[in-house]
């Protein structure tokens, strides 16, 4: 203590004596000068002081800013590795520095930085042109004070809102954390930092995506003329983008250009050459902003979530799909994918031409309490009637026209037209709807996702969509038929017959005719309700409805006669997985679309071959193969027989025609030796049915979308490569002597 108070006297002398000697002898007006300037330097300490302390926010700490994670998009790959699609919340991918061009480093020098590699983060002397020129001469153009480093603070933590005292609080909150950002990287790391925050306009962050979307380059591949462009760009990101503004955005390019000339990167006689290019840009669409398997990455989100589930990162947290810069390589194949939404939209608007016009001037609902329902389920009305409006203003607004943007499936395109809320309403209720699912017939590995004409119209995903399968669901009940030894050869009376047990359940057949007597085959290929209920009863309802979760359909089966004719629902994920299950000979099939997962290093988190699972038996393998001869008598000579006489596919192909109840749904699913692919077409509520059952039919409203997606593929070299030989595989010695008594 006595060493504190001897030390404190030293130094009070010494300033005493300093300030006796060296101060009070100065004139009052210097002294005053004097007092001034210690003031402001003391003042300007207090005020870096407090704010390095967090008194005017949180200052990140030396750890915090090691462990700098931005934003980063996550990829979508196809089959081929083919970026097709992102998801994120800032359109971002990074570079390393060693993949960005020199060029980028120097014009970025040039233009934000030219001590860059001489100061600690903050530069004294731009901070002397900025006082004298900038604020005292009043030149334009004479460059800002901040540093990259300076630059990077800012890009890496928002401004804060300190009333009149933001831009002094910002602005040193910014010189500390540069200063910080100094002590923990080196200078290259601060550039590539730098390089992959900075927003380059709309929703184009970092050097990667930039130079992807501009000049369909990587950053690697940018030339002298290219880099000076884009870092012309940050003064201005919309009056200097060359998308928009050529002109403008070469002006600012050849300032860049003279920049790095003066400043040794580049000689005279390529600054020379290149201001006299032509700035040519060569714009790459996004490919998340484009239509392509929307409806199959909105899924893709929910998978991702289920494979992820159990997969954390190194500090414990889970995976982040919009965040974490995953890359995602799918099943997909774009080609595919692109053949069967053109297919079901051309398909579409032919139903929709016909719809229209056996319903032309009447509705096809069955009153006006469906339309007023439909109407009370709209944002538009639940906005109303939460703001307190009344039911008779309500329908005062709905009855008011306007000019309304609607999609026409007939046209494929967004419509004007002058009509009202009401009216928009009724076209969107008659508006047919049909959903397409393609997969790998031997992998269950997703081909093609198709949940709807248009996804910025109807997000709803008909893939997805639970409806009355109809006849698609008879295959289960000839497969529960042949497990407990029911004989394939035997013919059944085709007879109309009632159920007293069944309180009188009477079923029929869609034609209403009867007579005669068919056996399995026969009656799976044209689809004989009378004969099928027969069978069911006997194979036995519950055990049916067993048989159908254990092959696919993970809706709840009510065992009730009906389910033998398809009053059960289901979507086509399910109906594929049963199909896929009887195409792989009694395996259970799974379907996927995911292959890998890779986080942002590289490191992959899942792997599909590593991951799949032992598929089960389900069905012995000869009963399997004898219904795939079953449903290729369908396609043959059958329900789904125009696939041969007016489609004319060639080649081994089995499926199943499917129609719900009074034509509300039509399906088909088919697979051939190589892929499989369900149809369902539809209104969006089930209440909307088809006028005449010529149209409305499986065979007529889904067969055509299928044949017509399958001509398609077989045009794709890779595929008729891959389908040239395909077959069913051989069935059993045993088995081929009953199949030559039926084919």
């Amino acid at each position: 203590m006595n060493k504190i108070k001897h030390y404190y006297g030293l130094i009070k002398t010494k300033i005493l004596t300093f300030y006796d000697s060296r101060i009070r002898p100065m004139p009052t007006w210097a002294r005053g000068i004097l007092w001034a300037i210690f003031s402001i330097f003391l003042f300007l300490f207090l005020f870096y002081f407090f704010v390095r302390i967090g008194v005017f926010g949180h200052i990140p700490s030396n750890n915090e800013l090691r462990a700098i994670n931005n934003p980063l998009a996550s990829e979508v790959y196809d089959e081929e590795g083919k970026l097709f699609g992102k998801y994120y919340i800032e359109n971002r991918t990074n570079a390393s520095f060693d993949d960005i061009a020199p060029s980028v480093i120097q014009a970025l020098i040039s233009t934000e930085d030219e001590r860059f590699y001489s100061h600690n983060g903050v530069d004294i002397e731009s901070w002397g042109r900025v006082l004298f020129k900038t604020i005292l001469s009043q030149e334009k153009g004479s460059g800002g004070g901040s540093t990259i480093s300076q630059q990077l603070a800012k890009n890496l933590y928002d401004r804060q809102n300190y009333w009149i005292f933001s831009m002094p609080i910002n602005k040193m909150r910014e010189i500390v954390i540069a200063r910080k950002l100094e002590d923990v990287f080196s200078k290259e790391e601060i550039l590539t930092l730098y390089l992959n925050t900075v927003s380059f306009g709309g929703d184009a962050y970092g050097i990667r995506v930039a130079s992807r979307k501009i000049f369909s380059a990587t950053p690697k591949e940018l030339t002298i003329g290219e880099s000076a462009t884009l870092i012309g760009m940050l003064k201005a990101t919309t009056a200097y983008n060359p998308l928009k503004n050529t002109q403008r955005a070469t002006e600012r390019r050849n300032i860049v250009l003279k920049r790095m000339l003066s400043n040794g990167f580049i000689t005279d006689s390529t600054y020379q050459r290149t201001i006299k290019e032509p700035l040519l840009v060569n714009h790459t669409i996004d490919p998340s902003s484009l239509g392509i398997a929307q409806y199959f990455r909105e899924h893709l989100k929910l998978e991702m979530d289920e494979v992820l589930k159990n997969v954390k990162k190194s500090d414990g947290s889970s995976y982040n799909i919009f965040t974490d810069g995953l890359k995602i390589y799918t099943s997909i194949d774009q080609k595919m994918q692109l053949d069967a939404e053109k297919t079901v939209k051309e398909h579409l608007s032919y139903l929709q031409t016909e719809f229209d016009r056996v319903w032309a001037g009447k509705d096809p609902w069955p009153d006006e309490n469906y339309l007023m329902e439909q109407m009370q389920k709209t944002e538009r009305f639940q906005k109303m009637k939460a703001g307190g409006a009344s039911d008779e203003s309500i329908l005062q607004s709905f009855n008011t026209k306007s000019n309304i943007k609607l999609y026409d499936v007939k046209k494929d395109s967004i419509v004007d037209a002058f009509i009202s809320p009401l009216d928009s309403l009724k076209h969107y209720c008659k508006m047919l709807r049909s959903g397409l699912l393609c997969v790998d017939n031997k992998t269950g590995l997703v081909k093609a996702w198709v949940g709807g004409y248009d996804y910025n119209s109807n997000k709803f995903d008909h893939v997805k969509a639970v409806r009355q399968v109809g006849s698609t669901f008879k295959p289960i009940v000839f497969a529960q038929a042949l497990r407990i030894g029911m004989d394939p050869c035997k013919y059944y009376p085709n007879i109309v017959k009632t159920y007293p047990e069944w309180d009188n359940w009477r079923p029929e057949n869609v034609d209403h005719k009867q007579g005669g007597s068919n056996n399995m085959p026969q009656t799976l290929a044209k689809s004989i309700n009378v004969i099928t209920a027969a069978i069911g009863m006997e194979a036995g309802l519950s055990e049916i409805a067993t048989l159908a979760n254990e092959m696919g359909i993970h809706q709840k089966i009510l065992a009730v006669p009906s389910l033998s004719l398809g009053s059960v629902d289901g979507n086509l994920l399910d109906l594929c997985r049963v199909y896929g299950t009887i195409a792989n000979r009694g395996k259970s099939f799974e379907i996927q679309s995911i292959k890998r997962i890779e986080d942002k290093n590289g490191k992959v988190l899942f792997d599909y071959e590593i991951e799949k699972k032992m598929p089960k038996q389900v069905l012995l393998e000869d009963i399997a193969d004898l219904l795939i001869k079953m449903l290729e008598k369908v396609v043959n000579n059958g329900t789904g027989s125009a696939i041969r006489s007016v489609y004319r596919l060639e080649g081994e192909i089995a499926g199943k025609t499917g129609t719900s109840q009074e034509n509300a749904d039509g399906w088909f699913i088919g697979f051939t030796p190589s892929f499989l692919t369900g149809v369902w077409v539809g209104a969006e509520s089930p209440v909307i049915k088809f006028k005449y059952g010529n149209l409305g039919q499986g065979a007529n409203a889904a067969l055509p979308i299928w044949a017509k997606f399958n001509h398609k593929i077989k045009l794709i070299t890779k595929i008729a490569t891959k389908i040239k030989d395909d077959k069913f595989a051989e069935p059993s010695d045993s088995l081929k002597i009953i199949l030559i008594a039926f084919f």
